[in-house]
Order: structure tokens, then C-alpha cells, then sequence
């Protein structure tokens, strides 16, 4: 067997190496259903992006650890946060959410919630985005704690 060398430039604008990323069953029915409710606007699915996951599942931690519900956290915001780790955007838009409702039960009443919501629906159903990264977490009295961050890879 020969030896085989891999050399990444990079990155390209927006595009990082991605590594098999496997979801939680309530990210996977997060996906899910908001691929669904795309589909049956007629805009395309969006596509986990590692990165984008990365950072969602971190925010999610961090409003589970502080029990708040809030785009910046310690100064930093979800640009920020993706500029720090070397993803370029062209658009970015994230959709938060808490509750008392646990797994995908939690899944489903964050993106109900969405649906019903002027700005969260445009957010989820913006033709613009293709990538998207989803955080779930829950603090020490069982409420969860969900960040979605969708995005349009700078060209």
C-alpha cells in the first residue's frame, strides 16, 4: 500500500474540513423537522455544517450553565464565536429556545414555537441559508437550553 499524503488549503471561504458528525437524537429531530417545514415551503434542506454544530452545542451549554436565554454570553456573540474558530459567513442567524419539556418533545415545542413566530419562521425558512448547526442542553433542574445557528457560507 502506498503512502498517501492529504494537504488541505485552506480554508476556503466558509468551507472547514468537516469530520462525520453525529447528532443527538434531539438535533437529528430538530433537523428534521425544520427540513420538513422547508421542504413544504418549497426552499432547500440545510445541511449540518461541524463548525456551525460546534458552536451551537457550546451556546446551548452556556445558557444551560447560566440559565439564560440570550444570543452573547461573556461578551461574545455567535459571529464572534464562528470568527474564532474560522468559519466566514456571507449571512448568519441563529433561533434560541427554553423550556420545561425534555428530549424531542423539547425539539418539538422549540420548533412549533418557531413556526408560529414571524421573525423565527423567516429565520428558518430564509432561502438565503444552507447550513445550519444545532446545540441542545439542559440545566441542573432538567429545563432545555437550544441554540440553532443557520448560515450562508461566505463565497
Amino acid at each position: 500500500m502506498l503512502p498517501c499524503i492529504l494537504l488541505l488549503v485552506g480554508p476556503m471561504l466558509g468551507e472547514i474540513p468537516t469530520q462525520e458528525l453525529k447528532l443527538t437524537k434531539e438535533e437529528q429531530h430538530i433537523l428534521d423537522l425544520t427540513n420538513a417545514a422547508r421542504k413544504k415551503e418549497g426552499v432547500e434542506p440545510l445541511k449540518v455544517h461541524s463548525t456551525l454544530a460546534d458552536a451551537a452545542r457550546k451556546h446551548a451549554r452556556l445558557m444551560a450553565q447560566r440559565k439564560l436565554v440570550e444570543d452573547t454570553i461573556d461578551g461574545k456573540g455567535h459571529q464572534e464565536r464562528l470568527e474564532d474558530a474560522g468559519y466566514q459567513f456571507a449571512v448568519l442567524g441563529s433561533n434560541l429556545f427554553h423550556g420545561n419539556a425534555k428530549g424531542t418533545a423539547a425539539a418539538d415545542a422549540a420548533v412549533t414555537a418557531w413556526l408560529k413566530r414571524a421573525t423565527n419562521r423567516d429565520m428558518l425558512l430564509d432561502k438565503r441559508f444552507s447550513e445550519i448547526g444545532i446545540g441542545f442542553a439542559t440545566d441542573s433542574g432538567g429545563h432545555s437550553y437550544i441554540c440553532v445557528l443557520l448560515a450562508k457560507p461566505a463565497q
